[in-house]
């Protein structure tokens, strides 16, 4: 296996958790959505909520890319871990731009 083909297998298991771990957090944000709406909890706990699931998913994500990757876990884990955030924090600011384009 030729340097290239590691490289490009690391890129596409980068890719793969990082899907992984937003599609995770798509999932349970529903289902605490749900579970807020037909419950008589206090909307006062939604950012705590919101906070644990990021770091959940950012967590399996980096754990399902080290075991995948199998050397260097800490750096490998790292790098999804910040990969993660950039991603949701660019898929936040589009949609928060959208709806304020739309609001106007």
């Amino acid at each position: 296996m030729s340097k290239q083909d590691i490289k490009e297998n690391i890129t596409m298991i980068y890719l793969k958790s990082i899907i992984r771990g937003i599609i995770l957090s798509i999932l349970l944000l529903l289902i605490t959505a749900i579970v807020f709406h037909y419950s008589n909890l206090d909307p006062k706990h939604i950012d705590t909520v919101t906070f644990i699931i990021t770091v959940l998913s950012i967590v399996y994500a980096s754990l399902y890319g080290c075991f995948k990757i199998k050397t260097k876990g800490y750096l490998h884990g790292g790098v999804i871990g910040i990969l993660y955030m950039v991603v949701v924090g660019m898929v936040s600011l589009f949609v928060q731009k959208e709806i304020f384009i739309l609001k106007d």
